[in-house]
């Protein structure tokens, strides 16, 4: 029993979720205008979920934003929704609601779980939310970018006939182990 799970196959994956252009508004009272950055989600693929016919909702294991090499994370849990209807998608705080949205024609037929991009969007609703470097919210975005990169886990599960071949070689010493003094008493002289 314990071999078989040793030797299951693992099919998740996690996808990496970036949001990304320049941009003006303000972060723990400082404003700020024409700032390149990068907002990062990650979520598990087995975790989204099509919570209404077209709409699917990734939960967010991490979200950071990166502005020119200093980051800070979300202190509340964040979702990413994808709305096929009207081809848009956006970030969820769940203490505050939507947050900031952006919409492309490439996310009509987008489920949250495949490769997508780097596409061009439309960054069209802000809203403030918290992070560790204070209140974020954006007042204007510009040449916006998303993007959607699936990474296969990787866990360190053997190969069937690893497992076949370490096993193997458990029983040859045993058989080994057990031979050994009946192997002895004939090679000592006297016994």
């Amino acid at each position: 029993m314990i071999l078989l799970a040793l030797i299951a196959p693992v099919r998740s994956a996690q996808v990496i979720y970036q949001f990304s252009g320049s941009g003006s508004g303000a972060l723990g009272g400082s404003a700020f205008s024409g700032a390149a950055f990068t907002v990062t989600g990650i979520a598990s693929t087995d975790a989204v979920l099509e919570v209404d016919v077209g709409v699917f909702l990734a939960p967010l294991q991490s979200l950071s934003v990166d502005f020119s090499g200093a980051t800070v994370g979300a202190l509340n849990p964040v979702y990413l929704f994808f709305n096929q209807a009207v081809a848009g998608a956006g970030f969820i705080d769940v203490n505050v609601g939507d947050v900031f949205d952006f919409e492309a024609a490439q996310f009509t037929g987008y489920d949250g779980i495949s490769n997508l991009g780097p596409i061009s969007v439309n960054a069209s609703f802000f809203d403030t939310f918290s992070t560790s470097g204070g209140d974020l919210r954006f007042e204007s975005v510009t040449d916006a970018l998303f993007t959607a990169a699936i990474e296969p886990i990787v866990n360190a599960v053997p190969e069937p006939s690893s497992v076949s071949l370490v096993v193997f070689g458990i029983l040859v010493l045993a058989a080994a182990a057990r031979r050994a003094p009946r192997l002895l008493r004939r090679l000592t002289p006297g016994k």
